[in-house]
């Protein structure tokens, strides 16, 4: 089944959809968190969380787009804050 078939049914609800789409593109969505993070727990976290809102909010995707590049701006959005609010609670602390 093509990705946007499977786009379309994951966004009706089907997590049996949605499943191989995750397995297509976990990796890709872990190896940026970690290049952003540089930590594997927080890179995991991440990614987990990018799976989850995508999840959330699929049906406003247009499945005629290529998945990849949303879930991997998701996913530096998620990391970009996770850093953000790193730093003021180190800040906080000095």
């Amino acid at each position: 089944m093509d990705e946007s078939t499977l786009i379309r049914r994951a966004a009706n609800g089907d997590p049996a959809a949605w499943e191989p789409l995750v397995l297509a593109h976990q990796e890709a969505v872990f190896r940026l968190s970690y290049l952003l993070l540089g930590d594997p727990d927080d890179a995991q976290d991440i990614a987990q969380e990018t799976f989850l809102r995508a999840w959330k909010h699929l049906r406003s995707f247009d499945p005629a787009r290529p998945l990849r590049p949303w879930l991997l701006s998701i996913a530096s959005n998620l990391a970009s804050n996770r850093r953000r609010s790193a730093g003021r609670y180190v800040s906080a602390l000095m």
